[in-house]
């Protein structure tokens, strides 16, 4: 299996205001990894957002429960999880 931070690797930092990015990949891929280690602190010190759509409200209610619960408060304030 691939990881998803393995495969983007640095890429993501070339990434411009405006630009859609939509990551799919399997279960177990390290998606919500990527985004809440990588990107999130990444984008919170340059006082960017980040939109986070999840398909299911327990996944959403998971992440906001569980993965960003103990995340610092810059970084909360700088993603918006929706489902879709």
């Amino acid at each position: 299996m691939v990881w998803i931070a393995d495969r983007i690797g640095n890429k993501y930092k070339e990434w411009k205001e405006g630009d859609s990015i939509f990551i799919s990949a399997q279960t177990g891929s390290g998606k919500t990894y990527f985004v809440l280690n990588v990107l999130l602190p990444y984008y919170a010190k340059q006082n960017k957002r980040i939109l986070y759509l999840v398909n299911r409200w327990p996944l959403k209610k998971q992440l906001l429960e569980k993965e960003l619960r103990y995340k610092p408060q810059i970084e909360k304030q700088c993603i918006v999880l929706t489902t879709y």
